[in-house]
């Protein structure tokens, strides 16, 4: 079996600010290794479950985190951006199922360093409902034929994946206490957790179902009016209300891939200047 792993940050044991996520930061360094450790620990449930291949990608910021002389070295590992499919790039491998370690809560939602994809992103909606990153994620792995089957976080995100994805083996290592604050589980708990789960997970999913999107309709809450009418310049894009902007693509990957390119445009917007 082929397991594909997306690992994120903000969602891992200890992270609880942009002094860990940010490669400025004060203790982005040893975050940068609880992320390691984490993805580690879903590589080796995975095998212990029966994985025969496994490919992680690193998927936060600059997507050049994981500490490769610490990963495990039976897996193969993308990093640096940019990818045409970022979070997910590689899922196109013909892999069976896909894990997504430290995620977190989507933009607009409770939940420790929320936000989906570009931090400009104030909300996003996919076909009506809050969208967050495991949510398009899962979707693209579905349309490449991978079955989503385990997911690491806070207890929100967890909360989200029971009530939504309920087939999804959820893995909470924190407790929400405050967008930059978590009652954390020790990082070597937090790993026994994952790879106990990962390890089931993979037995498991054969019985579990691809996630396929019926529709392919976004909405994105820019941060000004100026980023929704430069977007809305292009004729992929519709300005639906004065920072709101909605488009639809023929499948997930390439949703996500406008989704991308729309972030990209509300990061060079030009800001709205203050009243004198």
């Amino acid at each position: 079996m082929k397991v594909f792993i997306s690992v994120d940050i903000e969602g891992c044991a200890g992270v609880v600010g942009p002094f860990h996520t940010a490669r400025a930061g004060d203790d982005y360094g040893v975050a940068r290794r609880w992320m390691t450790r984490e993805a580690n620990a879903a590589i080796e449930g995975a095998f212990a479950g029966g994985a025969t291949e496994i490919l992680v990608n690193d998927s936060h910021g600059s997507m050049t985190n994981l500490v490769l002389d610490e990963l495990d070295p039976r897996a193969r590992v993308i990093t640096g951006n940019t990818k045409t499919l970022s979070m997910m790039e590689g899922i196109d491998g013909g892999f069976d199922a896909a894990m997504f370690v430290g995620y977190h809560t989507a933009a607009g939602e409770t939940g420790t360093i929320s936000h989906t994809m570009a931090i400009q992103f104030h909300h996003v909606r996919l076909n009506g409902e809050p969208c967050g990153e495991f949510d398009l994620n899962a979707a693209v792995a579905g349309q490449y034929g991978a079955r989503a089957v385990l997911l690491s976080g806070d207890d929100r995100i967890c909360t989200h994946i029971a009530k939504r994805y309920p087939q999804v083996r959820a893995v909470e290592v924190k407790k929400y206490r405050g967008r930059y604050a978590c009652d954390n589980l020790h990082p070597t708990a937090a790993c026994a957790k994952i790879r106990s789960a990962a390890a089931e997970a993979i037995k498991n999913a054969a019985k579990v179902e691809r996630i396929v999107l019926r529709e392919h309709v976004m909405e994105i809450d820019l941060p000004n009016e100026v980023a929704a009418e430069y977007a809305a310049m292009l004729p992929c894009y519709e300005q639906v209300g004065a920072r709101t902007v909605r488009f639809s693509a023929p499948d997930a990957a390439k949703l996500y891939q406008m989704q991308i390119v729309l972030g990209k445009i509300a990061v060079g917007a030009i800001p709205v200047p203050p009243p004198k």
